[in-house]
């Protein structure tokens, strides 16, 4: 990974922003690059030294390793704490190295152990439940290298929620705002048979992917792409008269007044673009781009 730095921020700012204790293994597969696209997964494969970024761009994760490595210093009580953790996965006769990392397996004097993962993200993520799926796919996969291990963990687990954005005056005054800067998800994980069938999809799709060129690649799709839902335009001569969040909306709101309109289809936002090391080499987010400048 090359770094830029557009904003001219001083040297030491820079040190500390590259220095990253993340523990990369040359073929092998963590649960986290397991989640990602496999358009994204191979794009990243093929240019891993001409990736570049922005070192501001690099703050929030900065956040979450402070926090973990924070935690990670206490010797909490019948806890177990950052260990990674392998098994080897089959795959048309290829085996691949499966790793992840929890962060604390606790009631470790208990038959059953139960897994917490640590997560600085925003406040809108717990209103808007927008990250659950990928919570739990993450930590079923913990589970299953857990279980692998002989750590015997059950499928009942929490997310410590640290919000990056919480506002003690907006917890005062809104019933669905988090009442405290950090807060206990609790979610229900995947059966070890349900987690091997996605393992194993996922390495099959990879497996197929890093031959293929890039305009055969798969697209992301509108989950992968993080994309914000359509919105429905209520045009009148080129000016746009009503939003709706559904195409049934719009025609009820021309008929009640009777409009001469048309409807236009406003495709949301693909967010994980924006964060995307790889986009300058994929041509869906060219087209995604195009199509945004026309609209």
């Amino acid at each position: 990974m090359r770094y830029t730095n557009k904003y001219n921020l001083p040297d030491y700012v820079v040190e500390f922003l590259e220095s990253d204790s993340y523990d990369y293994e040359e073929g092998v597969i963590s649960a986290t690059r397991l989640l990602t696209p496999a358009r994204q997964f191979v794009l990243n494969h093929r240019f891993k030294d001409e990736l570049e970024m922005d070192i501001s761009d690099i703050i929030p994760s900065r956040y979450g390793t402070a926090i973990h490595e924070l935690v990670s210093g206490v010797k909490l009580t019948n806890c177990l704490q950052e260990q990674r953790l392998y098994t080897d996965i089959e795959i048309n006769g290829k085996v691949y190295k499966l790793s992840g990392k929890f962060d604390i397996i606790k009631d470790m004097d208990k038959p059953v152990r139960k897994l917490v993962d640590i997560k600085s993200t925003s406040v809108w993520s717990y209103i808007y439940d927008s990250k659950t799926k990928d919570y739990i796919t993450q930590l079923s996969i913990y589970r299953y290298l857990a279980n692998k291990n002989g750590l015997n963990v059950g499928k009942d687990a929490e997310i410590m929620m640290v919000f990056t954005d919480w506002s003690r005056k907006r917890s005062e005054s809104s019933s669905n705002y988090p009442e405290t800067r950090i807060k206990i998800k609790e979610i229900k994980l995947w059966s070890e048979s349900e987690t091997e069938e996605y393992i194993k999809f996922r390495l099959g799709l990879f497996d197929k992917c890093l031959d293929m060129d890039e305009s055969e690649l798969p697209d992301c799709n509108d989950e992968e792409l993080w994309r914000d839902k359509p919105k429905y335009e209520v045009v009148i001569k080129d000016r746009v008269v009503k939003t709706c969040s559904s195409e049934e909306k719009a025609k009820q709101h021309i008929e009640k007044y009777k409009l001469d309109a048309k409807i236009n289809i406003k495709k949301g936002d693909a967010k994980r673009c924006e964060y995307c090391t790889v986009r300058k080499f994929c041509s869906q987010y060219i087209k995604l781009k195009e199509e945004q400048q026309q609209l």
